[in-house]
């Protein structure tokens, strides 16, 4: 079935269909969670200006590359039940209480990642059927990489 951590919450109920569709709509959840990981040591320019000043400050130099310090790793759902949850505790939290891992408020701030945030937000949503399909997160993926593509200096 997976790791608990990530399973969905129709998994955690034990309320799964075993149809192709249901099985990818449990992946899309997972998903969402590894693009939460990603979002969540990702270091977007606003969150640490003192750094900001300081690579504008020295962009000229080509020997000094100074880089934002991501946030410390953390899983799904660690911040609020901790690293090594029971079952039964992921079941509560995730498909009694319907929660989700928190969201850096910076990640809002930035118009690819509030993209992605939202894409990630209908990619677990609580009903299977009402989270985007595969195919979409996969479109809206392709939409997202093509447009850092065009944002990253060269």
């Amino acid at each position: 079935v997976g790791t608990r951590r990530y399973m969905s919450p129709e998994v955690l109920e034990g309320a799964t269909e075993f149809t192709s569709f249901a099985f990818q709509q449990i992946d899309v959840y997972a998903a969402a969670l590894v693009i939460w990981e990603v979002l969540s040591r990702t270091c977007i320019n606003e969150e640490n200006k003192e750094e900001n000043v300081v690579n504008k400050l020295t962009e000229n130099c080509e020997n000094i590359r100074l880089t934002l310090t991501p946030p410390p790793f953390m899983l799904p759902y660690e911040a609020e039940i901790g690293t090594n949850p029971s079952l039964s505790q992921i079941r509560e939290h995730v498909a009694l209480r319907k929660c989700r891992p928190r969201v850096r408020p910076a990640l809002m701030d930035n118009e690819i990642s509030t993209c992605i945030v939202r894409t990630m937000s209908e990619m677990w949503d609580h009903e299977p059927d009402c989270r985007i399909t595969s195919s979409c997160a996969r479109d809206r993926s392709l939409i997202w990489l093509t447009n850092i593509r065009i944002l990253m200096p060269n």
